[in-house]
């Protein structure tokens, strides 16, 4: 075990510490906790983590109500995680938005899901790589974000993403994720993906990761997110970055391969569901 621990700690020390530093201020990250609303107990687990985070809660969850508010109380960052329709065609659950849905039903399900959220001041896809390649769906999204004055994230679930683009053209606040931690729910897996994300930020200035209430993650989290500023990062809430990079964000490449299908799928059975 002490090996495997060294070989890990000289990995993350490669990712991290040789990269050219940032020539402004501290670099920044955001990091959204997804996927909440189901279980209370990962839920309240994920909110026991320190510093601006953003919390994204699956809109008309059993539990999203309540959550949502102890994250306000808590003076962390509420984001509805809106469920979409993915290529794979997986059941969604409550107010999933669908590539089939005309205009008038598509808005009316998608302000349902905002006001199934209380304190909300963002959004991001559940899902959504079917969805977020069509320009008229996401013009919709945009309409109805513009009209509740909402950030949007975009979880980048496809290459072939034209949200954050829609987003930008509209003037909607938006940014992108640039890194899921949790793909693999393996705890050295985990910490690789935190490094991968500091890296970026102290390439660029910012970098935006993703990640959900695994006890992995909540483990890994709880143990790196105290040091960021030794390593000279500074944690903000996701529409902070939103708000201070929109250039950086709209000239960025849209053929980037910085995406991923998240792992975490919903499942057939609400009550069922294992976060």
């Amino acid at each position: 075990m002490k090996i495997v621990n060294s070989l890990i700690a000289s990995l993350l020390a490669i990712i991290v510490g040789q990269l050219p530093a940032y020539a402004g201020s501290k670099a920044e990250i955001a990091l959204i906790i997804d996927d909440l609303g189901n279980n209370p107990d990962t839920g309240l687990a994920a909110l026991q983590l320190p510093g601006n985070i953003a919390y994204s809660f699956l809109p008309n969850t059993p539990h999203a109500t309540i959550l949502a508010e102890l994250a306000h109380e808590k003076g962390k960052q509420v984001m509805v995680h809106i469920p979409m329709e993915s290529e794979h065609h997986e059941r969604l659950g409550p107010n999933a938005l669908l590539a089939d849905m005309e205009e008038q039903e598509y808005k009316s399900v998608l302000q349902a899901a905002l006001e199934a959220v209380p304190y909300a001041v963002g959004l991001n896809n559940h899902m959504g790589s079917l969805l977020t390649q069509k320009e008229m769906p996401m013009q919709w999204l945009m309409d109805v974000l513009g009209q509740n004055n909402l950030f949007f994230l975009d979880s980048r679930t496809t290459t072939k993403t034209v949200a954050q683009k829609t987003a930008g053209i509209m003037g909607i606040t938006t940014l992108r994720r640039d890194v899921f931690l949790d793909n693999s729910r393996d705890e050295a897996a985990i910490r690789i993906q935190f490094a991968e994300l500091i890296s970026k930020a102290k390439r660029r200035g910012y970098a935006t990761g993703i990640a959900h209430p695994y006890p992995e993650t909540i483990t890994v989290l709880k143990q790196m997110l105290p040091d960021l500023e030794k390593q000279g990062i500074q944690l903000v809430f996701a529409s902070d970055i939103a708000a201070r990079y929109p250039a950086i964000n709209k000239t960025e490449k849209s053929g980037s391969t910085a995406w991923q299908e998240s792992s975490f799928h919903s499942p057939r059975v609400v009550k069922n569901l294992k976060q």
